[in-house]
Order: structure tokens, then sequence, then C-alpha cells
């Protein structure tokens, strides 16, 4: 039985080691930049597999010491690795870097840049115009300390400028969208906009026209297409 569940043991190791050595001697064939581990974690008190990934990213310039990019996944082997080679990738494109070493404005420029290609150029020049309004309060901001006050400053700033609230909410709607991916690239915690509150844009009021108001409102709409719907809903409104 001792015997038995020794080799079980000596069995485990070896196949922690082969997930090992596969994943880095993949990682070297593709270049020999990136050095990725998937360990073996275990499972967690739900019994989902766990598994650690790790990406060596070289040494600090200025300290020296050995840097990496680690992280959480549950499911099997193959869905980890697929992971650790997604990240791979990403940081050999650029799409990953450092968030210690970057602003908010750096990030907001690479996330449109990433974004632009799934996007309309309408979409894309509406969102340009609220990235720089982000960078115009927020853009010194180093990515990594980026809090939910300094988005809330950010709303407060626009309302004083003179911005309606109802594109700062969609100016809101803009962050809230790149941290998100900003989330699903590693690169913060999680999403410093769902603890901020945006302003809530203002409500309409109808109101009825005073009948001196709709007669010039029928004298302009006369001979064109709005005439007919404007003059239906007087009648309604009667």
């Amino acid at each position: 039985m001792g015997g038995g569940g020794s080799s079980r043991a000596v069995s485990s190791r070896a196949s922690h080691i082969a997930i090992l050595h596969f994943v880095e001697r993949s990682c070297d064939e593709g270049g020999g930049v990136m050095r990725g581990q998937v360990i073996d974690r275990s499972k967690d008190r739900r019994g989902r597999k766990r598994w650690l990934l790790r990406i060596y990213l070289g040494t600090h310039p200025a300290t020296g010491k050995q840097r990496y990019k680690s992280g959480i996944v549950h499911g099997t082997k193959a869905v980890a690795e697929a992971e650790l080679a997604k990240w791979i990738t990403q940081i050999e494109q650029g799409v990953v870097v450092e968030p210690s070493r970057m602003t908010l404005g750096a990030y907001l420029k690479r996330w449109l840049d990433a974004v632009k290609p799934s996007l309309s150029p309408t979409t894309v020049a509406k969102y340009g115009d609220d990235v720089e309004r982000i960078k115009r309060h927020l853009g010194y901001v180093p990515f990594a300390k980026l809090t939910p006050m300094h988005v809330q400053h950010l709303y407060r700033a626009l309302l004083e400028d003179g911005l309606e609230p109802r594109s700062v909410l969609h100016t809101h709607r803009v962050l809230h969208r790149a941290l998100n991916v900003a989330v699903k690239w590693h690169l913060v915690p999680y999403n410093v906009c769902d603890a901020a509150k945006p302003p809530r844009p203002d409500r309409f009021e109808p109101r009825l026209l005073a009948p001196e108001e709709l007669s010039r409102l029928l004298d302009a709409a006369r001979g064109t297409t709005a005439y007919g719907p404007i003059v239906l809903a007087a009648a309604r409104s009667r």
C-alpha cells in the first residue's frame, strides 16, 4: 500500500514537472523572449481546478529586481495553456505594458488604437472626443494609481467646463468600456468606474405649446413633410 502511494506521488510530481517543461519549451520556440509557466494549484473550495500562470518579464532597469506577470485560471490544463499563450502574444505585440510605467492618457491611446478596426468612423470620432476630454483632466495620472476619486473629479470638472450631464454620462461610458478592456488585459484588477457615480442626465419635461407658438410652428412647417405629423400631434394634445 505504501509503495503504491509513493508511486502515485512520484507520478504526480513527474506530471507536474512535465506541464512546466511543455509550456516553457513552447514559449522558447516562439522566439526565446517570453518564458511562461502553468503551475498546478490543486482545486479551490468549489472543487474547480486551479492553475497559476506566470510569465517572466525580465529585470527592472532601475532596481534590478526580477519582474513577473501572474494570475489564477480555473478549468482544464488546455484552458490554462491557451490563456497563457494569449498573455504572451499580447505582451510581445505591445498590447500589454506595465501599468506602473503608463499614464491613463497613454493607455487610452493604446485602447482606442486597438478597438478602431471594429468601430465605425463616426463612433471612433465620438470616442476620440471623449478620450480627449478625459486626457485633459486625468491624462497625467499613473494608470496603476487611478482611483474612483479621480473619476469622480473628472465628472465634476466636465460639468464645470459646461458639458451637459448627458454628455458627461457618455464620457463615463467610454471610460468604463476602456477600463473593462484593461481588466481583461490584466492591467488592473478591477474597473474603478464601478465605484464612481456619474451624473444623471436631465429629464425631458414635455410641455404644451401656447396657441401663438403652435401657429408659428405650423406656418414654418407648411409645405414640408413635417406639417402633417405636427397637426396630428397638436390635435391629440388638445
